[in-house]
């Protein structure tokens, strides 16, 4: 019965130390001029998001980045499924 426990206890570790972190960070900092949105620095706060998932353990090659017009709906959508 030990086995059992101490084997099961090592698969749910296994398991989730084998997970991988993936982050999107979408970053509009230039709206249209009949918006009423005025500009904003979001785009320089990319940087900084990064460096903090970095020093979260993810990975630089699964973070990903859509700034601006490419932070559509549709956008969001086809990068969550790559």
């Amino acid at each position: 019965m030990r086995l059992f426990v101490f084997l099961t206890g090592l698969l749910f570790t296994i398991a989730a130390s084998s997970q991988k972190k993936l982050a999107l960070i979408v970053a509009i900092g230039e709206y249209p001029i009949n918006s009423g949105c005025p500009p904003i620095a979001s785009l320089n706060d990319v940087k900084y998001i990064k460096s903090a998932l970095k020093k979260n353990l993810f990975a630089e090659k699964d973070i990903d980045t859509l700034k601006n017009n490419k932070a559509t709906k549709a956008g969001i959508i086809k990068d969550s499924m790559l």
